[in-house]
């Protein structure tokens, strides 16, 4: 089974899918379409992966003046314009058909798309914030096809309440804990 988390940044994502894997009897691998652009950099620049996950790490200074975030924006970049769906492609070929995952970083539309062929769904989450800078990766999340809407302006059970509901209504298979 596919998910897709929707979301801008700090809106949710991450929780939300821990409250998949807390909720349901069936455990999901948490991947990123940018999991194979982050293992690069961090080859490249030799650093560990999880760093790339640390928001204070991608606003430091890894190359000259330019912060880790730039440089996996700068990278993603570039690789869609090898080909637009070059890094789903790269992390679609990793999907095995008997295991389930949850993708908490779809953010282009076809990101979105290659979810829904296999099969998938696709969840929003919206947060209301206002001290986010709108980064250029999250200008088509508005695009793209979903599911399900999640109101994360509450509390964290106010989410899981919700989260329950879409595992209820999305398949039988998944089993509520």
């Amino acid at each position: 089974m596919l998910i897709g988390l929707i979301g801008k940044s700090n809106s949710g994502k991450d929780t939300t899918f821990e409250l998949i894997n807390k909720n349901s009897t069936l455990l999901f691998e948490n991947v990123k379409f940018a999991g194979v652009l982050k293992n690069t950099l961090a080859t490249l620049f030799n650093t560990p992966v999880d760093e790339f996950e640390n928001r204070t790490f991608k606003e430091a200074k890894i190359y000259k003046d330019k912060s880790v975030r730039y440089m996996l924006e700068y990278f993603g970049a570039a690789g869609r314009k090898i080909d637009e769906s070059f890094w789903v492609d790269m992390a679609m070929k990793n999907i095995l058909p008997h295991k389930n995952y949850c993708f908490t970083d779809v953010k282009y539309p076809n990101e979105g798309l290659a979810i829904k062929e296999k099969g998938g769904i696709l969840i929003r989450i919206n947060r209301p914030q206002t001290d986010y800078n709108t980064l250029m990766s999250e200008r088509f999340i508005n695009e793209i096809p979903i599911d399900y809407v999640l109101d994360n302006s509450k509390t964290v059970s106010y989410l899981e309440e919700q989260v329950r509901a879409i595992l209820e209504d999305y398949n039988t298979e998944i089993l509520l804990k």
